[in-house]
């Protein structure tokens, strides 16, 4: 017989309560179910020592927005919950961007004047 059940009350602050209007809006992300850390404490029988449980379980009222990575990887684990990486990208510097949108130019522009040769 379960004798007590414990469930802590922190969910992550990122987490918003589940409801229809979260249907319908564009997003670049994806919502998973929102972990609750929870206790089960149990025994057979009275007479027997209790023993105990813990882990994390979904909580069906909650959810959390995952922004998707432009580069990376979602993994998503057993009971409730995901992770995201993103994978280092060389190009996401301001100044790398400028160079990048230089080098471009450059290269156009010279396209274009052998072109008009």
């Amino acid at each position: 017989m379960i004798s007590h059940l414990q469930s802590a009350l922190r969910i992550r602050q990122s987490a918003v309560s589940f409801s229809e209007s979260l249907f319908g809006t564009r997003t670049t992300g994806l919502f998973v179910s929102a972990c609750r850390p929870v206790i089960v404490r149990y025994s057979s029988t009275p007479e027997e020592d209790e023993h105990k449980w813990q882990g994390k379980v979904a909580d069906p009222r909650f959810v959390e927005f995952m922004a998707l990575p432009l580069k990376g990887k979602v993994e998503f684990h057993g009971e409730c919950g995901a992770s995201v990486t993103t994978d280092s990208d060389a190009t996401t510097t301001p100044d790398a961007l400028l160079a990048a949108a230089a080098a471009q130019a450059v290269a156009v522009a010279e396209a274009y004047k052998a072109a008009a040769k």
